[in-house]
């Protein structure tokens, strides 16, 4: 009985072929899921800054922020307004008169980044 003729071969690929493959395919999965993330995120901001029907929307407008002074805050934070009370802050904090200042500058001239 005559053996049966083999099948021709199939071409001999280069080496290295195969693993160059699997990176170009990554390489484009990786590509793609960035690509989606971006689309996603944009429509997303969009969808975020556009006006949804049914939902009211009111500008607040505050007053700007100012001092409100110390009695606003010893009604809440006693203690704290105690212990400040007694400090060099508190004292620090004082307007600057012949009291105040402890200092002798009587004559004394001072300049820095001249500006005297």
């Amino acid at each position: 009985m005559a053996k049966p003729p083999k099948p021709p071969a199939a071409p001999a690929r280069p080496p290295g072929a195969r693993r160059a493959a699997e990176r170009a395919l990554l390489a484009l999965v990786v590509a793609s899921a960035i690509g989606v993330g971006v689309v996603g995120f944009l429509a997303w901001q969009q969808s975020s800054r556009t006006a949804r029907p049914g939902i009211e929307t009111t500008a607040v407008v505050l007053p700007p922020a100012a001092y409100v002074g110390h009695a606003a805050c010893v009604a809440c934070h006693a203690p704290q307004a105690e212990a400040w009370r007694g400090s060099q802050h508190a004292q620090a904090m004082q307007p600057a008169t012949p009291a105040t200042v402890l200092g002798h500058f009587d004559g004394t001239r001072v300049t820095y980044s001249g500006v005297t």
